[in-house]
């Protein structure tokens, strides 16, 4: 520049300035085509870069969500007792919340108990008499059939008479008994011609008088007993006999009907239990709705919201208290369309908590529906006036753990930048 003006000075002085001036300003042309050119080159690579080669995918719509679970009452309700925690109290899986008003479940718990009681006696007895019945019905059975046995084989004794060998028997015990009786009656004549001469005292011809009439006796007695046995039974022996099988025979199914007495016992007995398991559930039942009316949280968490006091009255499924299980809290992200394919799911991100603080975490899941899809007023418009908008497209992502995590609030704002390459 200075040797443009030493120029223009000597050409000033000559009386000649305009060619310096022309020259000066075909200089400074190029210099603003060739800024030109580069700010364009410049936008041109800055475009090819955001349309092809973006690394990063950002987003300052996004939040920090996790489970919220709203304790509310189950069955019938009631009256507020107690409330057991406050706002901002840690609690376990598990720990009582509030404890509402239930002295009538109690007494419904000891009702079923003592009907329960009550059952399981009448089983016990009903298993008694069971138990009692079989045993006698199987004595009865087993004297019936014994009974049936010995009559039958009495008629069959009875039927067929005298075996061979009971004959044989008696006829040799009448020759025994004849030769007895002969041998007294030669005894009895010695002894009367004895007497006569007076050989013998008058006591010695009636002993033998005596034993010969024993021996007679006797000798008639086998008589009549072989002939018996000889002619066989008789027709009302046979009768009696056959009549004694009969009742038998009616006694033993007298003692089979022992057998429908069990059955009876042991319907009665299933009855029984049957009464009992009803009343065991009847005591569950009773056990749950005392259960019930404690309040207990499901999960781990910070409580949050404690709307109730003690004397409030809550009604079934209204909400008593809200707790929020902040360790397994996740980001809610919502992505621009334009920008939604290319996230995948696994891709590492970077958060920026507003609150201050840093997490690391990774894609778990791209939703498949625009968030608009959910809000109470449609984003349909069938008036025709239709203004395009980029729609957000829900991108959840899973928090990485680090000791460097900042503590989380439900529903604070985060910036979220995910790589995608």
């Amino acid at each position: 520049m200075q040797a443009v003006e030493a120029l223009e000075g000597e050409q000033a002085a000559n009386g000649n300035a305009q060619p310096v001036h022309w020259f000066a300003a075909m200089a400074h042309r190029r210099v603003r085509r060739v800024a030109l050119g580069l700010a364009f080159a410049l936008l041109l690579l800055l475009a090819l870069w955001w349309l092809r080669f973006r690394p990063f995918v950002a987003t300052d719509d996004a939040r920090v969500a996790a489970p919220v679970i709203v304790v509310a009452p189950e069955g019938n309700g009631g009256r507020v007792e107690r409330v057991l925690v406050k706002e901002g109290q840690q609690v376990e899986a598990g720990q009582a919340l509030v404890e509402l008003d239930a002295a009538e479940e109690r007494v419904r718990v000891e009702r079923a108990k003592a009907l329960l009681a009550v059952a399981d006696a009448k089983v016990e007895e009903a298993e008694a008499q069971l138990a009692l019945d079989r045993r006698l019905a199987d004595a009865s059975q087993r004297r019936a059939l014994a009974g049936v046995r010995s009559a039958e084989a009495a008629r069959d004794r009875t039927v067929r008479g005298a075996r061979i060998e009971d004959i044989a028997r008696a006829r040799a015990q009448v020759g025994e008994a004849s030769v007895l009786a002969d041998q007294a009656k030669r005894d009895r004549g010695r002894a009367e011609v004895l007497a006569k001469g007076g050989a013998i005292p008058a006591a010695g011809l009636d002993a033998a008088r005596t034993a010969a009439a024993s021996a007679g006796e006797a000798l008639a007695a086998h008589q009549a007993a072989l002939a018996l046995l000889e002619r066989g039974s008789r027709p009302e022996d046979v009768a009696i006999s056959q009549g004694a099988v009969l009742q038998a025979k009616a006694e033993a199914i007298e003692a089979g009907a022992g057998e429908d007495r069990v059955l009876l016992r042991t319907r009665q007995l299933d009855a029984a239990r049957a009464q009992a398991a009803q009343a065991r559930a009847e005591l569950a039942l009773a056990e749950v709705a005392l259960g019930r009316m404690t309040l207990k949280s499901t999960s781990a968490g910070a409580v949050v919201r404690v709307p109730i006091e003690p004397g409030d009255h809550l009604a079934p499924g209204q909400g008593a208290l809200t707790i929020v299980d902040v360790a397994h809290a996740w980001i809610a992200a919502n992505v621009e369309e334009t920008s939604s394919g290319l996230l995948r799911p696994g891709q590492p991100a970077h958060v920026d908590v507003d609150e201050g603080g840093e997490l690391e975490a990774r894609v778990e899941a791209v939703i498949p529906s625009a968030a608009s899809q959910f809000a109470l007023i449609p984003a349909d418009n069938a008036a025709g006036n239709f203004t395009k908008v980029v729609q957000r497209i829900p991108v959840r992502l899973t928090i990485l753990p680090s000791a460097r995590n900042p503590a989380l609030r439900v529903g604070q704002s985060v910036e979220v930048r995910i790589r995608v390459r």
